[in-house]
Formats: C-alpha cells, sequence, structure tokens
C-alpha cells in the first residue's frame, strides 16, 4: 500500500465519521473514505486498497460505533450511467438508485422492474444480495453483472456463473460489482407506471419510511414471515435507547434519534433470541454488520 497516492485519484477524506452515508444514520469513523465517480477510479483504489470495505447506498447495513480501521470506499458519488442498448437490454451503473432503475424502465416501455421502485438502495448492492420486494427479485430480469476484481481488473459474469439464492448471491468472490445487464419484456408505460405508483403507496402504508431505518432487518424463513413471527411474539415495538422494532412493521428496526449500532445489535439478538425460545425459528439477519466491535 502506498500512502497518499488515493488523494491523485479521487475526493478522499480522512479520520470521517460514517453515519450520514448509511440510511441508519449510525456509524463510527473510518481512518480514511475514497468517493470514486469512476470505474477506472475505483479500479486504481482496489489496487492501493485491495481490503477496503465497500459501501453503496448504506441501506442493509450497520456500521458499528467503534468504525473501521483501514480504508472505505464510498460509491454512492458515482456510477451512475444508465442506458437501452440496440438489443433492448438495459446497462445499469452499480450507484443507480433501484427507483431510479423502475423509472428508467417505466420511461422505456419495459415492464418488470416495477418491485425495485420499492427497495431503498442501488442496483450495485441489489444486485451483490439479490434484493427483492414485493415479489419480485432483481436476478429475475438480471442477465450478468460487471466486477472490478480486488487487483483492479474488471471481469464480466454470467448469471449461470452464479448460485443465486435467496438474498444472497455466490459467485462473485471479492469482486466489486459495479454494473448489471438486465432484460425486461415490452410493457405499456402508463400500466407500469401505475405499478409503481401503487407499490409505493403500498411501502408507504405498511413501512415507517418516516423514521432512519435499513430496510428489513431479518430474511424472512421458509414458509413464514419475520414480521409476523416478531409481533406473535410480543417483540412489536421493543426497544434499547432509541433503538426500536417498528410499530409499523416489525421487521424494520428504527433509529428515534440517537440509536447507536450497539443498541440497534441488542435489539437484533433479543429478537432472535426470543423467537427462537417461542417459536423454535432462528432468524437469520439481512442486514450486513461490519467495523470494529467496541
Amino acid at each position: 500500500m502506498i500512502e497518499g497516492r488515493a488523494e491523485d485519484i479521487c475526493r478522499v477524506e480522512r479520520n470521517i465519521q460514517l453515519a450520514p452515508y448509511t440510511t441508519w444514520k449510525i456509524g463510527g469513523v473510518a481512518d480514511i473514505a475514497c468517493f470514486p465517480e469512476t470505474e477506472q477510479e475505483l479500479a486504481q483504489l482496489l489496487e492501493i486498497y485491495p481490503g477496503a470495505e465497500i459501501i453503496g447506498a448504506g441501506s442493509n447495513l450497520l456500521i458499528r460505533d467503534s468504525g473501521i480501521r483501514g480504508a472505505v470506499i464510498i460509491l454512492s458519488q458515482g456510477l451512475k450511467q444508465i442506458a437501452l442498448q440496440e438489443n433492448g437490454d438495459i446497462v445499469a451503473e452499480a450507484g443507480i438508485s433501484c427507483s431510479r432503475f423502475a423509472g428508467f424502465c417505466s420511461d422505456n416501455n419495459l415492464s418488470g422492474a416495477e418491485f425495485l421502485a420499492g427497495i431503498p438502495g442501488t442496483i450495485g448492492g441489489a444486485l451483490v444480495m439479490n434484493a427483492g420486494a414485493f415479489g419480485g427479485e432483481i436476478w429475475n430480469i438480471a442477465t450478468a453483472a460487471t466486477v472490478i476484481e480486488r487487483n483492479g481488473k474488471r471481469k464480466n459474469i454470467d448469471r449461470g456463473q452464479l448460485q443465486i439464492k435467496y438474498r444472497k448471491v455466490d459467485g462473485f468472490g471479492n469482486g466489486v460489482v459495479i454494473a448489471g445487464t438486465f432484460k425486461l419484456e415490452q410493457g405499456v408505460k402508463t400500466g407500469t407506471q401505475e405499478e409503481i405508483k401503487k407499490l409505493i403507496e403500498q411501502r408507504k402504508d405498511k413501512q415507517p419510511l418516516d423514521k432512519c431505518s435499513c430496510g428489513s432487518v431479518f430474511k424472512n424463513p421458509v414458509g413464514s414471515f419475520a414480521a409476523k413471527l416478531i409481533e406473535e411474539v410480543g417483540m412489536k415495538g421493543f426497544a434499547i435507547g432509541d433503538a426500536q422494532v417498528s410499530p409499523k412493521h416489525a421487521n424494520f428496526i428504527v433509529n428515534n434519534g440517537s440509536a447507536s449500532a450497539e443498541q440497534i445489535e441488542e435489539v437484533m439478538e433479543k429478537v432472535i433470541e426470543k423467537v427462537r425460545q417461542s417459536t423454535g425459528v432462528e432468524l437469520e439477519p439481512e442486514v450486513k454488520i461490519i467495523g470494529e466491535k467496541g
């Protein structure tokens, strides 16, 4: 690692608070944070910091209060190109928001991506975890992903080379997803717009959008729903400090103002324990937890 080179590539901040870069608005300090805007800048940074943590929109992510030693690469400032190809495919870079992607598809009379309007993240993060909502999953419409490997090399990976599971994708290795290729069905703009509007209204009705959260905290167990189990065992509304199981949707943990990552983790642990004791079901977190333990 050659100290100082990162500043020659892109914007760099040292000893930076990471809370503003997560949807929970929680997180400690990183030693160094880099903000690449292009694929080339990202590739150069990965050659310098091959072990860097990668942060996209910061949804589905909890950064511990003690922060991150070493480098963080934050992708929310760039990689925002999206284009309709001559063959009808869509290529979208990782920094495109899921909602913008859904809107772009609708504007181009393509259907199948409407469910993405309800996901608070980016295309890159969605591809990495096979994000889904309202019965749809992103790898139902994605055909390939482009990654930058930790040595800075570019690689294209087809869907058939991946092991795609519920909220998990194996096969990227340590590579950083920078773009996805998508194939959708022909649709009618008015119809897709109405579907997007309906899904957004459902999200407003059922989810605590007025509070800071990461999205869904736990994966749905086979044959059931995490929110249903959490509510049935009496944990809806349970709180430790400002970290609370949402009274509106039990699979959301909200930050009511000044919650710490430690409090969020404690609430998660209490929920897992209570559901296990009462039902025998072991809830599995969907949220990724990174950073130093205090």
